[in-house]
């Protein structure tokens, strides 16, 4: 499994193994958790909590214990989709502050997987007719099957054709 979506929706690496572990397991202590995901004790548990409140993990109280299960995976889709209503409501706000700068830098950095991500979004943004790419295959497996499939989609539904040098 690709975990490197689910990292890139923002799930930190612990969140990760102990929901992961939590589905396969199904109902279940701590403990179970704790093993499967291979993380330390308090670890888990702050996970859990963290879980809790986003909305992907429920527990019941069983006398001292509690039982954890992890809630319907399409609950993460939901997730995204409150968070993205609540990025567009701010957005406005956003675009206003930017605009109000009094400069704007004509250079911009990109550094990492996520910033060739960004880079190659801002082109699509910028529109044109062809775009030439080049870099390292390494680089291009690292981004993954997912991210190349949605790009190439966007890219091609703008009509913009891309050539590899």
């Amino acid at each position: 499994m690709d975990t490197r979506i689910l990292e890139d929706l923002g799930f930190s690496n612990a969140e990760i193994r102990t929901y992961l572990a939590l589905l396969e397991l199904g109902e279940s202590t701590a403990g179970p958790i704790i093993e499967k995901s291979g993380l330390q004790s308090s670890v888990v548990h702050m996970t859990l909590n963290k879980l809790i409140a986003k909305g992907f993990v429920s527990f019941i109280k069983e006398g001292r214990r509690n039982q954890y299960q992890a809630t319907d995976p399409g609950r993460i889709s939901q997730y995204i989709d409150e968070k993205k209503e609540q990025f567009e409501q701010l957005l406005p706000e956003l675009r206003l502050k930017q605009e109000m700068a009094k400069e704007r830098s004509e250079v911009s950095a990109f550094k990492g997987i996520k910033g060739i991500r960004e880079l190659l979004y801002a082109l699509l943004d910028a529109g044109g007719k062809e775009h030439h790419t080049f870099g390292s295959a390494k680089e291009s497996l690292m981004m993954g099957d997912t991210f190349w499939k949605s790009y190439h989609k966007k890219r091609a539904g703008r009509g913009i054709t891309a050539k590899l040098i």
